[in-house]
C-alpha cells in the first residue's frame, strides 16, 4: 500500500504498514524500488493483516458499539433499537 505521508488516526505506521509517498513527489523512486522488492511487500501485507484488519479495535462491530456510543450520549432522551 502505497500512501501519502500523514497520520491516518494513529492506526496506520509508515514503513510498517504503509510506503509513505511525499505530496510533493520527491520521494517517488525510493518508493518504485520498495515496490519491486516483493518479499518486503509481502512482510508488510502480512503484518496489517494480523495488526489492524484483524484486531478487534478496528472491526465493524466496534465502529457501531462507538457510534451507538456517541449517539447515545448526544441524544440521552432518544432510544438505540
Amino acid at each position: 500500500m502505497v500512501l501519502f505521508e500523514g497520520e491516518y488516526s494513529g492506526v496506520l505506521e509508515p514503513h510498517r504498514h504503509f510506503i509513505p509517498l511525499r505530496k510533493d513527489f520527491a520521494n517517488v523512486d525510493e518508493v518504485v524500488r520498495l515496490l519491486s522488492d516483493t518479499s518486503t511487500l509481502q512482510e508488510m501485507a502480512d503484518r496489517i493483516y494480523s495488526e489492524v484488519a484483524c484486531n478487534p479495535r478496528w472491526s465493524y462491530r466496534r465502529f457501531v458499539e462507538e457510534f451507538d456510543d456517541v449517539v447515545r450520549l448526544k441524544a440521552p432522551d432518544r432510544a438505540v433499537r
